[in-house]
């Protein structure tokens, strides 16, 4: 799966938020992962990038995600209209 939310779209997409300690050390593991490492070849799969998410709690965070990066197999993307990868056919609350 993968996010794909140009500037300022207002889509709802489930997933997880966690607090990590050390960003210098955990990035770099997590580019690497998800294809976006200074040593990945460009164009990289996912781009990380900046965003407010709203929690179960109804908090907003600024967190980081991973933004599909590959248009060129958009056309073939099956859009998940729950906005949850996990479980398809039950909208997301």
């Amino acid at each position: 799966p993968g996010l794909i939310c140009p500037e300022g779209c207002q889509t709802w997409v489930r997933g997880e938020i966690y607090q990590i300690s050390s960003p210098q050390l955990l990035f770099p593991i997590l580019d690497a992962y998800e294809g976006c490492s200074p040593r990945d070849p460009v164009p990289h799969l996912f781009t990380r990038k900046k965003a407010d998410v709203i929690s179960d709690a109804g908090l907003i965070v600024n967190c980081w995600r991973y933004d599909f990066n590959n248009l060129a197999t958009f056309s073939r993307a099956q859009l998940i209209t729950t906005g949850d990868y996990a479980n398809p056919s039950h909208p997301s609350t």
